[in-house]
């Protein structure tokens, strides 16, 4: 698939990144790699990640909360 493109405006929000948005350009990114469960309104995402892979995640029962803005982003654009 390539490069992903994320809007700008997200990218300013994404403060924490600590994996350098690695996301955006390796597909095989451990972030990429969460099976993501569900998106809550836009604002942030369910998934099934044995990690806490990053300052954006937490644990809520055997899921993980991800609030990242620009993970939740390239799931709403790509389904990934």
């Amino acid at each position: 698939m390539g490069i992903m493109k994320v809007d700008t405006e997200i990218l300013k929000k994404t403060v924490r990144c600590q994996h350098g948005f690695e996301c955006l350009v390796n597909e095989s990114s451990k972030c990429l790699s969460m099976v993501i469960e569900r998106n809550v309104g836009g604002k942030f995402l369910f998934a099934n990640c044995s990690n806490n892979l990053c300052h954006y995640h937490m644990h809520f029962g055997k899921s993980v909360i991800c609030t990242c803005p620009t993970r939740v982003e390239i799931f709403s654009k790509y389904k990934k």
